[in-house]
C-alpha cells in the first residue's frame, strides 16, 4: 500500500480542500484530511456531500488505517517527495 501512495503523491496532482484551502495528495490523503481534520458540517457545506457519503468516506478511512498509520505515512512519503524536489532544484 505504501508504493501505492508514494505513487499517488509523487505522480497525481494534489487537490486544494474546499474548506481550507490546503494543497494535500487526492485519494485517501484527501479523505483522512477532510475527515479528520474538518467538522462534518463544514465538509458537507464545501462538498455538497450528505450523511451517506461522510459514512463511506469514514468507512473507506478506517479500512487503510488497519493496514497503515495515515499521519506517518503521508509525513514520511511527502519528506521524500520534498527532498526529491529539493534535489532536483538544486541541479537546475
Amino acid at each position: 500500500i505504501e508504493g501505492l501512495l508514494r505513487h499517488q503523491i509523487k505522480e497525481h496532482p494534489h487537490v486544494s480542500c474546499k474548506v481550507c484551502g490546503e494543497e494535500i495528495p487526492d485519494g485517501i490523503f484527501a479523505i483522512h484530511h477532510v475527515i479528520g481534520v474538518h467538522r462534518r458540517v463544514k465538509y458537507m457545506l464545501a462538498y455538497g456531500a450528505n450523511s451517506n457519503d461522510i459514512r463511506y468516506r469514514e468507512h473507506i478511512k478506517k479500512l487503510a488505517e488497519l493496514e497503515i498509520d495515515i499521519d506517518a505515512t503521508y509525513e514520511s512519503l511527502m519528506g521524500e517527495w520534498e527532498e526529491e524536489i529539493d534535489g532536483l532544484l538544486k541541479d537546475s
